[in-house]
């Protein structure tokens, strides 16, 4: 799909080099944002359609008392994108979801929890809705 840029954030929140976050990609992306403050990492053949944002973290604290004192860090937990994932229109993957190898998501989902292999889910929040044959991952792109 021809689509606008992709946008990468890296959070950075203190001084050690651990203090930040990290995005590894192995596949091409297209129209994607992605903001990391823990860790991204995307497989081999993963296809992205255009607006899929990626979020590894809340983005800001949780408690409005902190978030008015400008205390804190917000949360944020690793995302794992395995090989051969799919990836629909506009979906919204977010901190701590592993999405397991040959897994599809739905366009304009919103993904909040990690997705076993080769299974297809679809809606806000994303729930399972059928599986996608082992037999259609691991093919060369």
């Amino acid at each position: 799909f021809p689509a606008g840029p992709v946008r990468l954030t890296v959070i950075k929140w203190g001084d050690r080099p651990d203090e930040c976050g990290q995005i590894v990609c192995n596949s091409t992306l297209v129209g994607t944002s992605i903001v990391s403050m823990a860790k991204v990492t995307i497989g081999s053949r993963v296809r992205f359609a255009p607006n899929v944002v990626i979020m590894d973290t809340d983005g800001h604290v949780i408690d409005p008392a902190d978030r008015h004192a400008d205390a804190g860090v917000p949360q944020a937990l690793p995302i794992v994108i395995e090989d051969d994932v799919w990836v629909g229109y506009g979906a919204t993957i977010l901190k701590g979801v592993t999405l397991g190898k040959g897994a599809v998501v739905g366009a304009g989902s919103i993904v909040t929890k990690s997705v076993p292999a080769h299974t297809i889910v679809v809606g806000n929040p994303a729930k399972p809705v059928g599986a996608r044959p082992a037999s259609l991952t691991n093919i060369a792109s």
